[in-house]
């Protein structure tokens, strides 16, 4: 599952999807502070639908997360 940081607050934690997933990444990580995005809240609401996901943060801007997603 792959969320952009700019849509993951609008998504609606669509349940079925995530159940489905594996893995989520959440991308453009370097807008969070811009879109006023909690990585807290957001992490939480997807381990509510789905315990123990890897999350993965990834921002091609900056780099972060890259190395580990690579």
């Amino acid at each position: 599952m792959v969320l952009v940081i700019t849509w993951f607050p609008h998504c609606g934690m669509a349940h079925f999807i995530f159940r489905s997933a594996d893995v989520a990444v959440v991308t453009k990580i370097d807008l969070a502070s811009s879109v006023e995005f909690d990585w807290n809240a957001g992490y939480g609401n997807i381990q509510a639908v789905r315990p123990g996901m890897p999350v993965q943060k990834l921002s091609a801007k900056t780099g972060e997360g890259i190395e580990d997603y690579i």
